[in-house]
């Protein structure tokens, strides 16, 4: 998502003005920033859920979890009305608790210590192999959602034991971890917000520039520059810092929210005094 600020005026202002002053003529800039946010509803729900199947080996505990996804599956179409296209982001297959090699090898070195105090060393019994675990974490998204019908569908996941745990579901996520089931909240096209957020972070900078130009007995003169700030994407309240590669699209600003999103931006802006 590159910036494109839609305020035409703000555009031909920077692109026509040189990107540096003067050495000599920096004590007649005045540097100040411009931050505008908006209080927006997300459209779109990002999915990352952490789907575990077991077995007595790799092969039944790999059927277990796809077994699971394509009863999550079910459970979408039903309580959501969509059958979203799933990605697998990452497949981790370990023992479940610990193996059976740590258990042999505690007993052996409780057995040894036994014996050099001369105590009576029991029989060591065959430790029982440990269930093999399957833990897929897969991405989907949905567009038809909203509060309550997210809340049923994780609760419902929840009970069936197939995702997320039904004593943190009102848990909100800031941080995105592949150890745990999350959702997070964003918007399709974040562009359209652009143009009012642009305009309104140059308007407040130029506002406060003439206050301050005005309090010094100066003029404000032209645009000479614009740095810094949020770079060329909107921010959110939460970010999937170098994590947001793993579905393949930049994901944009997110909320932990279903229901609210604020979104920022900001700019520094350099102006001549006159």
């Amino acid at each position: 998502m590159r910036f494109k600020l839609a305020v035409v005026g703000v555009i031909a202002l920077l692109l026509l003005s040189p990107a540096y002053a003067a050495a000599d003529d920096t004590e007649n800039l005045i540097k100040v920033g411009g931050e505008s946010r908006l209080v927006v509803r997300p459209d779109i729900a990002h999915c990352f859920l952490k789907i575990t199947g077991e077995g007595e080996s790799y092969e039944i505990s790999s059927k277990a979890a796809k077994d699971k996804i394509s009863e999550m599956l079910g459970v979408l179409k039903t309580v959501m009305g969509e059958t979203p296209e799933i990605s697998v982001l990452q497949v981790e297959n370990k023992p479940k608790g610990k193996s059976f090699e740590d258990i042999y090898q505690k007993d052996f070195i409780t057995g040894m210590a036994k014996a050099i105090k001369g105590e009576e060393i029991p029989e060591t019994k065959s430790p029982v192999r440990k269930k093999k675990l399957t833990v897929m974490t897969v991405y989907f998204s949905l567009t038809k959602f909203s509060a309550e019908k997210i809340l049923q569908m994780m609760n419902i996941l929840a009970e069936k034991e197939i995702a997320f745990d039904k004593e943190g579901l009102f848990d909100l996520p800031f941080e995105f971890d592949l150890k745990r089931s999350a959702i997070f909240y964003g918007l399709v096209d974040p562009d359209k917000y652009f143009e009012t957020l642009a305009t309104d972070v140059y308007r407040k900078a130029r506002t406060k520039a003439e206050i301050i130009a005005k309090a010094a007995n100066r003029r404000l003169g032209k645009l000479v520059n614009i740095t810094g700030g949020c770079g060329d994407r909107l921010q959110g309240s939460v970010t999937l810092s170098g994590r947001s590669d793993l579905t393949g699209k930049d994901l944009g600003p997110l909320s932990a929210d279903p229901s609210r999103l604020v979104i920022s931006f900001s700019k520094n802006f350099e102006f001549k005094l006159k």
